[in-house]
C-alpha cells in the first residue's frame, strides 16, 4: 500500500511539472479555434523567456494599460478576411490630389468594424506581453523610457486580421494611382504608445529616413524636389487619437519636398491627426511627422501599413518570411502586394528563350484585373 501511494504521488508531481514545461505549447492548442495559428505563431518563448518578459513589462508599468487576455484572443475570434464595411469617403481622385498636392494626409472614417478593432488591439497587447521588447524606430529624447513604446512587427504571420487590414479595397484603390498598381506591401506593424512616452524625432519615411545624410542617395534627390512618392503610408488606428495621448503630428504641405525636418522648425508648424478607432489616416512617407508624447492616462495604439513601388527593397522581409499557410489562402490583392508573381530578380541564364520583355511580350505581371 505505501508503495501504490509513493508511486501515485510521483505520477503527479510529474505530470503537474510536464503540464508547468509545456505551457508553449498547450497555449496554442484548442479544438474550438476560430483561427488556426501558423506553426512560427504558436513557438512562442520558453518559460524561463516568458519570465522574463513578465518581469520586465512589471518594472516598466505597462501591463496595467494592457488589455486583461489571459489566452490568445485569435483562437476564439472569426476574422472574415474578404468582408469590408463601406466608407464615405469623397471621390479617389481628390483624395490622391490631398494627399500629393494638398495637406499631404487624409483621414478615411471607420473603416473597419468596432469588432474587427477591438479584436486587432486585443492581439497587440497580448503580443507585447509575450513577445517582449523588440526594435523601435525614431524614438523621442534621450532621457525618456523606451519601455513606454512598444513595436510589434511581421504582424502578417501574426493573424488573420492584419491579413484584412492590409488589402481594405479602398485603401489600395487610392495608393495605385501614386505608387503604380504593382506596388507592393513594404512593412506591417504596430506602434503602442504608453503614458509617459516622449513619443518620436520629427523624420520622414523609409526610404528617405537616412536623407539627413545625402551622401547615401544618387544624385536626383539631392535637390528637395523629388517629383515622385517612394513610400505611401496607411495608418489604423486601434484607439481614438488624440491631442493628449500622442496623435501623430504632421507638417501640412511638406509632403511636396524631400527634406529631412529641422526639429525646432517642425515643433512651430506641426498639427496633430485626430481621428477614432477605425479610421484609417493616409499620408506619403514625404511629410514630416512623429508620434507626439502621451500624456495621457491610457495606451494608444495603431497598424502600421506601409505601401512601396516595385523598384524599393522592402524594409521588413515579408516575402521571404510569410508562412506557407497565408500564401496558399492569399487573395489576388495580397499576392499582388507580396509580389508573389512577379519574376525578378531572376537567374536570367536559366529562363526559357523568348521575349519576356517590352510591349509585345508575353510578361503577364500587368494583365491582372486591380479591382480583386
Amino acid at each position: 500500500m505505501q508503495l501504490y501511494t509513493v508511486f501515485v504521488v510521483a505520477c503527479l508531481f510529474f505530470t503537474v511539472t510536464g503540464l508547468e514545461h509545456t505551457e508553449t505549447e498547450a497555449s496554442c492548442e484548442d479544438d474550438s479555434s476560430a483561427e488556426e495559428l501558423p506553426d512560427s505563431t504558436c513557438k512562442g518563448n520558453t518559460v524561463a523567456e516568458k519570465d522574463k518578459i513578465k518581469e520586465a513589462t512589471a518594472r516598466s508599468g505597462i501591463e496595467k494599460y494592457l488589455v486583461n487576455c489571459s489566452s490568445d484572443p485569435r483562437l476564439t475570434y472569426t476574422v472574415d478576411v474578404g468582408n469590408f464595411q463601406d466608407t464615405d469617403t469623397p471621390d479617389t481622385d481628390e483624395i490622391v490630389k490631398e494627399l500629393t498636392e494638398g495637406l499631404g494626409y487624409f483621414v478615411l472614417r471607420q473603416v473597419f468594424s468596432k469588432e474587427d478593432i477591438a479584436h486587432a488591439r486585443e492581439v497587440i497587447h497580448y503580443l507585447i506581453k509575450n513577445e517582449g521588447k523588440r526594435a523601435t524606430h525614431f524614438h523621442g529624447s534621450e532621457d525618456s523610457t523606451q519601455e513606454l513604446q512598444a513595436r510589434t512587427w511581421n504582424l502578417l504571420n501574426k493573424g488573420k486580421i492584419f491579413e484584412k487590414m492590409t488589402q481594405h479595397p479602398k485603401v489600395v484603390s487610392i495608393l495605385y494611382p501614386i505608387l503604380g498598381d504593382d506596388m507592393q506591401l513594404g512593412s506591417i506593424a504596430a506602434n503602442t504608445l504608453f503614458p509617459g512616452a516622449s513619443g518620436q524625432e520629427p523624420h520622414i519615411d523609409y526610404p528617405y529616413w537616412d536623407y539627413f545624410e545625402r551622401k547615401h542617395w544618387p544624385v536626383a534627390p539631392k535637390v528637395p524636389e523629388v517629383p515622385f512618392h517612394m513610400n505611401m503610408q496607411a495608418t489604423v488606428l486601434l484607439d481614438d487619437f488624440t491631442a493628449e495621448n500622442g496623435a501623430t503630428g504632421v507638417v501640412p504641405g511638406s509632403q511636396v519636398r524631400c527634406v529631412y525636418p529641422d526639429s525646432k522648425e517642425f515643433y512651430e508648424k506641426y498639427v496633430q491627426v485626430i481621428g477614432k478607432a477605425g479610421d484609417v489616416v493616409l499620408f506619403p512617407g514625404l511629410i514630416q511627422h512623429a508620434a507626439m508624447p502621451n500624456k495621457s492616462k491610457a495606451s494608444r495604439s495603431a497598424i502600421l501599413l506601409q505601401y512601396l513601388p516595385k523598384y524599393i527593397r522592402p524594409m521588413e522581409d515579408i516575402k521571404r518570411s510569410v508562412h506557407p499557410d497565408i500564401l496558399k489562402r492569399a487573395s489576388p490583392c495580397l499576392r499582388r502586394l507580396l509580389t508573389m508573381d512577379y519574376p525578378y530578380p531572376a537567374l536570367l541564364d536559366e529562363a526559357e528563350p523568348g521575349n519576356s520583355e517590352g510591349s509585345k511580350s508575353d510578361f503577364s505581371w500587368k494583365t491582372y484585373d486591380t479591382t480583386t
